[in-house]
């Protein structure tokens, strides 16, 4: 389980990375509420913005309390993971998706 997200800092600095689960897990335990919120249009900013400084804690990007880290931060929203982006069916290298011609017999 992962959401990936952007903040941007103050200072111009970007990071792109992503929740995980243990992430995920402590932030249900915080809200009370499911995972599943977390895909919804419209989640709340404070509760976003919790989840990703609980991950840039986890990955020792920050040792800041959440509101002195908020002082620090830009922007933050939702990134697209990188195979979200993909389109297997026009992306190239990525091969067929379906047997062109006949499908191979036992023994072919």
């Amino acid at each position: 389980m992962r959401y990936p997200y952007r903040v941007l800092f103050n200072d111009g600095t970007e990071v792109v990375s992503e929740a995980n689960t243990r992430d995920v897990v402590l932030w249900e335990m915080q809200w009370s509420t499911n995972h599943n919120e977390l895909q919804r249009e419209g989640v709340p900013l404070a509760e976003f913005a919790w989840l990703v400084h609980a991950s840039e804690r986890r990955q020792e990007r920050t040792d800041l309390a959440l509101l002195a880290w908020l002082d620090t931060v830009d922007t933050i929203e939702p990134a697209v993971a990188d195979d979200d982006e993909r389109n297997p069916l026009t992306d190239e290298g990525e091969g067929p998706l379906v047997t062109l011609g006949r499908p191979p017999r036992p023994g072919d």
